[in-house]
């Protein structure tokens, strides 16, 4: 939690000059953002277990990477999503630092609850059952597929728009 934290507050800070250095709009980042959150829902489609569950005990000696690098913190919490959202809000503050300090509390805000969220979840799948959460797993993996795919057509209009000047 604390490396996505700190991923969204360099990018409210840093972000969009970084992004202006290397030619990155915002567009592209809602077009990668949809393309990584399609990869994460068809898994959860599919009922095949995601690289954020824990590793079955036969498999702990073949998973070596920390998952709360990677894929949690990043592209999960902080990933072309997040950062366009904040790129956006960090634009509308104008450079008020009131604004700003208030979109800190803000993302603040978010990756506290999230961390609530997380740190509670097995509770939470102890006390739903195993069968409601491969229902819910499914159903949400519909609605973030459809997620992702508006944020690919966020993406396109908008390059659409800045082409043609509309």
């Amino acid at each position: 939690m604390v490396i996505a934290f700190g991923v969204a507050l360099f990018f409210l800070l840093a972000g969009r000059a970084v992004l202006s250095y290397l030619g990155v709009t915002v567009h592209a980042f809602s077009i990668s953002g949809g393309v990584l959150l399609f990869l994460t829902a068809l898994p959860m489609l599919f009922g095949h277990r995601g690289g954020l569950q824990a590793p079955e005990h036969e498999e702990r000696d073949v998973v070596s990477d920390d998952i709360s690098v990677f894929p949690l913190a990043i592209p999960l919490l902080s990933g072309p999503g997040a950062i366009a959202t904040i790129l956006l809000l960090t634009s509308q503050t104008g450079g008020d630092v009131r604004k700003l300090i208030a979109a800190v509390v803000a993302i603040a805000v978010v990756f506290i609850v999230s961390f609530i969220a997380l740190y509670l979840g097995a509770r939470l799948i102890a006390a739903v059952g195993e069968g409601s959460v491969h229902i819910a797993t499914r159903v949400m993996g519909i609605v973030l597929a459809a997620l992702a795919v508006q944020y690919v057509l966020n993406g396109i209009s908008g390059y659409y728009h800045v082409l043609t000047g509309k």
